[in-house]
């Protein structure tokens, strides 16, 4: 393909003087500037956002051009005056449009038959090919690998806030007769047809991992993650749910003591310092911390140590707890405990929905809902024989181990379907793709 990057001794020059011969037979290296007839961006009426209505012409913004596809969403409308003052970047149906600032840089799509008429602002550049020259074809090269490298501007060393109109007319473009250019289009719509398909088979999965998760936390609160370990049948109708014969419904305070030790911040600046924003939600696992004195806390903070559970006792963080391997402070919000019971089999009920369920029921009615101490130590846990706690904490955390491979494979898939999407971009503008036809 034509590689875009500045000739030696060149100035203001985007095209590639080393690569035209690299090209299959008949296909030729041109400046965009000389296949089509505009190039060229908008403006933001006077007054900005504020001077948008909600209907009359459309404006179409940066939000509004994706890889995937325009997007309706976030659409601006101009009254006939303001689209007046822009008539010089009209849309036509099939233009191709290039976010040409900001954080969306290089983005581009296709304008939909329902854009024509449109107007851009001055985020947006519209590129209108002229005859010979199919537009998906452009589209496409824009979005390949080399184009988005150049336009990040990696032949630089750094990163590009805006590509100018001078810059966009001298990019060179990799050319093939109309009839290859078409079939090239039409192979990339097929192959990423699947890639569409095969991401909106993976965005099932996490909602399909959350279902796993809670009816691994059912049958562990229930007794049917160990009914093949017990052995044993009947229930007891009594409290929340039926339970086993050999279980029994008890308050937290019966399995667990809630730690108050305070200290002075400034006592303590050099320990390991926990908030509730530290810990991932819905797993135990701590996310990085810091020292006191690197937070720079100055309130009381509760004293924690090896082996105990800490769970915060506020929302938006309740269902946030982790079981702690080393010596420090927490957030006054979080509750250092001391288990009475397998300390992991409370842990999974703390994190449980179940739990949460009952714990939500006896927040206070403040700004900032929180569970009290009294609270907590009233609501209620299924308790099963020591053997069997133990027994149930290690399957949960098979089956959650399961849960996380299965979350790591997903997101690998996705990482695989990009770089596959990347590289048959690649491949169709060195003319790979599909069969030359002389």
């Amino acid at each position: 393909d034509c590689v875009n990057r500045r000739g030696a001794g060149a100035r203001n020059d985007y095209e590639s003087p080393t690569m035209k011969d690299q090209l299959p037979e008949r296909w030729k290296c041109a400046a965009l500037r000389s296949l089509t007839s505009k190039i060229g961006s908008g403006a933001t009426p006077r007054g900005g956002e504020r001077a948008y209505k909600r209907t009359g012409v459309p404006l179409i913004r940066s939000m509004n051009v994706h890889f995937a596809g325009f997007r309706f969403d976030g659409l601006a409308f101009l009254d006939e005056e303001q689209a007046a003052a822009l008539k010089g970047v009209t849309v036509q149906t099939g233009d191709v449009l290039l976010n040409i600032t900001g954080a969306s840089i290089g983005r581009v799509t296709q304008a939909p038959a329902e854009m024509s008429g449109a107007r851009v602002n001055q985020h947006v550049c519209i590129i209108r090919p002229v005859k010979g020259v199919e537009p998906s074809f452009v589209a496409r090269y824009l979005a390949s690998p080399s184009m988005q490298a150049f336009i990040a501007g990696e032949n630089y060393g750094v990163t590009r806030q805006a590509l100018t109109k001078e810059m966009i007319d001298n990019i060179s473009l990799p050319i093939p007769p109309l009839g290859e250019q078409r079939r090239i289009v039409a192979k990339l719509d097929k192959l990423f047809a699947h890639s569409k398909n095969s991401r909106g088979e993976l965005a099932r999965i996490p909602s399909l991992i959350e279902r796993y998760k809670q009816s691994i936390y059912a049958a562990a609160f229930r007794g049917q993650l160990t009914a093949d370990w017990r052995g044993t049948s009947g229930s007891d109708p009594g409290g929340p749910w039926p339970l086993p014969t050999t279980w029994t419904w008890l308050r937290i305070a019966d399995v667990a003591e809630i730690a108050s030790d305070l200290v002075q911040a400034s006592e303590v600046p050099d320990l390991p310092h926990i908030a509730p924003n530290h810990i991932e939600s819905g797993i135990p696992r701590l996310l990085p911390y810091k020292t006191v004195k690197e937070d720079g806390v100055t309130s009381p903070k509760h004293r924690f140590f090896p082996g105990q559970i800490i769970y915060s006792k506020i929302r938006p963080y309740l269902r946030k707890a982790v079981i702690v391997d080393f010596a420090g402070v927490c957030s006054a919000d979080m509750y250092p405990i001391n288990a009475r019971c397998d300390s992991h089999f409370l842990l999974w009920w703390l994190l449980s929905p179940d739990f949460n369920h009952l714990a939500m029921a006896h927040q206070g009615r403040t700004v900032l809902p929180k569970i009290n101490k009294k609270a907590l130590y009233s609501i209620a846990i299924p308790v099963p024989p020591r053997e069997e706690q133990v027994e149930i904490s290690r399957r949960v955390g098979i089956g959650f181990k399961r849960i996380d491979a299965m979350g790591a494979e997903m997101l690998r898939a996705t990482e695989l379907l990009d770089r596959l999407d990347q590289t048959t971009l690649g491949k169709a503008f060195r003319g790979e793709l599909v069969p030359q036809d002389p």
